[in-house]
């Protein structure tokens, strides 16, 4: 089935040790990462040692002592997601990031029933159960692989009906974690390994997904 994505959401996790203070609006718009006019409109959350958040027309910032993660629902905005990434590596110089998720979110949704229960039973197949349970459906699927690409972590995936809204409109979510691991690496101490991961593997994440998910749908 030729199904093309109805949302796609593309996040970007920094691990790393961070001070949450410091990631307000203005340090991003102070360090050219952001514009003076997108710092001055943030829809600032909170911004405090335990947790920073706030939101642009484009773009959502969550930063706590482990992490930055950075998250947008616009297309048009994922290689400016990736910019502002590095640019965030950039400059923390001395920041030791350990782990790297490129992670994507592509909602689909299905023509009609019939094609939407098809393809949660081509996924998790009821034969197994018998009949000991009344009117089986799948919840979620997951699935893990190794890396082929050199670089330590793994490739998640999982596939869900989309039950947000609690009303089934064939809307199936498949989710990728592209996690990526330098906790191995002997005296970490810069961003250097996280930028080249990200320089090196933003478009081949998405691209590797979509092949996923294609090779999924073409069995409905």
């Amino acid at each position: 089935m030729k199904l093309k994505p109805a949302k796609i959401v593309a996040t970007i996790v920094l691990v790393g040790p961070v001070n949450p203070a410091m990631f307000h609006p203005e340090w991003f718009k102070n360090n050219s990462l952001i514009k003076a006019a997108e710092a001055d409109g943030a829809d600032v959350r909170m911004v405090s040692s335990s947790l920073s958040s706030f939101k642009l027309d484009w773009l959502d910032v969550d930063v706590r002592p482990e992490r930055i993660q950075l998250r947008t629902q616009q297309e048009p905005y994922f290689p400016v997601l990736r910019d502002l990434a590095l640019g965030c590596l950039n400059c923390l110089p001395r920041v030791p990031f350990s782990q790297v998720g490129m992670n994507w979110e592509f909602s689909f949704k299905f023509p009609d029933n019939d094609s939407y229960h098809a393809f949660g039973h081509l996924l998790a197949p009821k034969e197994p159960w018998g009949d000991l349970l009344k009117e089986p459906g799948m919840l979620g699927v997951a699935m893990q692989a190794q890396r082929t690409d050199g670089f330590s972590g793994t490739k998640n995936y999982s596939v869900r009906p989309d039950l947000a809204t609690g009303s089934n409109d064939y809307t199936v979510i498949f989710s990728h974690n592209d996690h990526y691991s330098f906790e191995d690496v002997e005296a970490l101490s810069s961003p250097e390994l996280a930028i080249e991961c990200i320089e090196s593997s933003w478009e081949s994440s998405r691209l590797g997904f979509e092949a996923v998910a294609a090779h999924l749908l073409r069995g409905v």
